[in-house]
């Protein structure tokens, strides 16, 4: 019965943080500034455009981290809102790239409501010995308490006549609501063009 009452308090957690809108601000390491970045939706055909990673808490209390690269792959896992972040999955994807336009985006979720989530994104040439840099930048975003939810970071990286770029992230480190916090360990994927 208590499993029970956990579950449905979860979920209505859950529905009452999804049904709310949610702002964030986020600041440049360069400059100080405020941006509003807009929510975006993301479906499981576009998480073919980036790197998705899970963690999941060991026995431990340590994280195992897993890269997916079939959307199809990536487990279900249910939301427990216990105060410990026992999953969570960040995804930093790069759409709609054509010769006039891409979006530079993260989607996240967890089991805990969130509170904050910072890093570094950045998109390079595919060169292992020099890369050029088409974007780097930090970013900081709160969260409100939402368990599900995805930022842009950017929208026109000019990645000249490219046609595979490196997607990926550094430091990336995400908070729950409760204090509990993990890191997600420094990753990449190539992405090619549309």
């Amino acid at each position: 019965m208590k499993r029970f009452l956990k579950i449905i308090t979860s979920f209505s957690i859950i529905a009452c943080m999804m049904l709310t809108p949610v702002h964030a601000f986020a600041s440049s390491s360069k400059a100080t500034q405020k941006v509003l970045l807009p929510e975006i939706e993301v479906t499981a055909a576009q998480l073919s455009d980036g790197i998705t990673v899970l963690l999941t808490r060991n026995d431990d209390n340590t994280y195992t981290q897993t890269i997916y690269t079939n959307p199809a792959d990536v487990p279900m896992l249910l939301a427990t809102a216990d105060g410990v972040i026992d999953w969570a999955e960040f995804h930093l994807g790069f759409k709609d790239w054509t010769n006039y336009s891409n979006e530079l985006y993260f989607n996240v979720s967890s089991d805990e409501p969130l509170d904050k989530i910072e890093g570094k994104a950045y998109v390079k040439s595919t060169s292992y010995l020099n890369p050029e840099e088409y974007y780097s930048d930090s970013f900081k975003t709160n969260l409100y308490g939402s368990s599900n939810t995805g930022r842009q970071l950017s929208s026109g990286v000019d990645t000249k006549d490219a046609t595979k770029v490196r997607v990926g992230f550094k430091d990336v480190w995400l908070m729950a609501i409760s204090g509990d916090y993990c890191v997600f360990e420094n990753d990449s994927v190539i992405v090619e063009k549309e």
